[in-house]
């Protein structure tokens, strides 16, 4: 039987709901299953990866994409591969996206950012969602408002961190404008608002945490 090296994060060893009987369906198949953290192996060990639930990588993202890069390096087959993970990881494939001719949501990518620079935007675009560039999970996901009182974005620390935002006012209805720039977390972005919903999640803490960019390859 082929052995698969699923991995997932230390919240969810025990898998998500969704999963409900996902070992047996590979088995079924001839696949046996190994569930671990992403963070508390060596991944070069397996020889078949999937990336499943490791939705704490944000936090780490220099140390995941080691991982990743050591285990492609030792001929693992990894789904996804190192270089759709590299160029996904990080939101600013929207502006990639974008300058290829794509129709995608606004979105801006800043290398700094100051929550002060906040009502500027405010006055040209009016609300913005703003995420970290590598991010998962609507975790420092933030749909801010002019009026906002107290402003979410204030507790925001006024150090460095990776930060995204769109800004230019789509013309859809419904749809509102996202940044990202560089601050104590991951970078924001602008999403267009689903019908009956909020255009994001919002987390239930504006809390930051330094990181150190994903290097390219």
């Amino acid at each position: 039987m082929l052995t698969l090296l699923y991995l997932t994060d230390a919240a969810h060893r025990n898998l998500i709901p969704d999963e409900k009987g996902i070992a047996a369906a590979f088995e079924a198949e001839g696949v046996g299953i190994d569930v671990r953290a992403w963070d508390g192996i060596d991944w070069t060990g397996w020889r078949n990866i999937l990336i499943r639930t490791p939705w704490d990588y944000a936090r780490r993202p220099g140390l995941f994409l080691e991982k990743l890069s050591a285990a492609t390096a030792a001929g693992a087959a990894v789904i996804h591969s190192e270089k759709i993970v590299r160029w996904n990881i990080d939101k600013r494939y929207l502006v990639r996206l974008s300058e290829a001719g794509h129709r995608v949501v606004p979105t801006r990518v800043e290398e700094k950012f100051s929550a002060a620079s906040l009502p500027g935007y405010f006055a040209l675009y009016g609300p913005l969602v703003l995420k970290p560039r590598v991010g998962a999970g609507g975790a420092d996901t933030f749909k801010v408002h002019p009026g906002d009182d107290p402003p979410r974005w204030r507790r925001w620390p006024a150090f460095p961190c990776w930060c995204s935002l769109s800004c230019r006012r789509s013309r859809r209805k419904g749809s509102i404008p996202s940044y990202s720039s560089r601050e104590n977390s991951p970078t924001p972005c602008a999403k267009r608002r689903a019908r009956g919903s909020s255009a994001c999640r919002t987390a239930m803490a504006a809390r930051c945490t330094p990181m150190n960019p994903p290097t390219g390859r």
